[in-house]
Parts: structure tokens; sequence; C-alpha cells
């Protein structure tokens, strides 16, 4: 069994029907599964597909995840904890179509955990983790965790690394 994790950022109204198709196809030609069981699940299955989205965007409240309930595809929201209600404060590309899109507050990031999406920590400040020190790390890593298991009330189990930037 091949298993394969896609990852998204937000899903504007513009990509709404695209990911549709996306979910849709995913649906009838894979076994989707929880992120956090990507390596574990067991499928006499040819594909295994987990979906993951960082940033956790506002945008993905209308536009992604009622697609993925619909086809019944789970999925995991990494959210940066320190930008939870706000548009991003990280460093970004210019001409982003992310830039200005704010991000859930924690109230949406509750309810969408409550509906059973897996929430992962993509950090605090969203740095690029290769760059800081052990005490920066420490920090970034623990008060992600801690803000976002506070937030919804359940462990949070995984990381996703911001620029997919990653070392020892």
């Amino acid at each position: 069994t091949r298993r394969v994790a896609l990852y998204y950022h937000g899903v504007t109204d513009r990509e709404k029907d695209s990911f549709e198709r996306q979910m849709r196809y995913l649906a009838s030609h894979a076994c989707a599964v929880k992120p956090s069981e990507i390596k574990t699940a067991s499928a006499n299955v040819p594909l295994l597909v987990a979906v993951t989205f960082d940033d956790a965007f506002l945008n993905l409240s209308k536009n992604a995840l009622p697609v993925l309930k619909s086809c019944g595809i789970p999925a995991a929201i990494c959210a940066p904890s320190a930008y939870l209600g706000k548009t991003p404060g990280w460093e970004m590309d210019e001409g982003c179509d992310d830039r200005d899109e704010p991000l859930m507050d924690v109230r949406e990031l509750k309810r969408v955990s409550d509906e059973g999406f897996e929430i992962f920590s993509h950090t605090k400040t969203h740095p690029r983790l290769t760059s800081l020190d052990d005490r920066e790390l420490a920090e970034e890593l623990t008060e992600s965790k801690a803000a976002l298991e506070d937030v919804i009330g359940i462990p949070v189990c995984a990381i996703s690394y911001p620029h997919g930037a990653c070392d020892d």
C-alpha cells in the first residue's frame, strides 16, 4: 500500500470547484485516513491518503471543510497559535493569495475540532525552525502545543514544519 500526504494551504472562492473535483476523485480512487493514522493504518487498498492544511486559514471553513465532510474525507488543520484570528504575521512571498486571508480564531478552531477534524501545531509564530536557537525552538514548539490544547481541549499529537524547514 502506498501512503501519501497531501497538503494544502487555503482554498479560495476561486479554487473551491477545483478542490471539490480533487476530493471527489480522491474519495473514489483512494482510501482517505486521518493524518495522525497515515503511518499505522492498515488497508488492503493500493493507496492511503491523508489531507492536511497548513496555516488554518478561515476560508477553509467555507470552501474546504464542507467538501471534505460531504466526501467523508478526514483532515488535519495545522495552526500557528500566535496568529489565530489574525492575518499572517510571518514572511510570505509577494503576491501570495493568502497574504491577507485571516486565520481561524479560537472559536472556529474549536468548532472544527469538535466536528472531527484534527488540529496539529504549526508552531507559535511560523518561523523557519532551522534558524532558531535551542531556547527559541523549545518556546515555539511547547507554547504552540499548549495553546492549541487549551483551545481544543484534547492533545495535539503532531506538527507541520513551517516552510518545510527541519533538521536534526
